[in-house]
């Protein structure tokens, strides 16, 4: 039973980080299009 229980838990730790890790990747990829936009004019 504490093998499931910690299972859960690392896979919401997983997921928590990946969602933060991608929504950072996002910004980080719309602020490359923005400079890139900006340097093309």
């Amino acid at each position: 039973m504490k093998n499931i229980k910690r299972l859960l838990l690392l896979i919401a730790l997983v997921l928590v980080a990946g969602k933060v890790l991608f929504s950072d990747f996002e910004i980080f990829k719309t602020e490359n299009n923005a400079t890139a936009a900006v340097v093309s004019k």
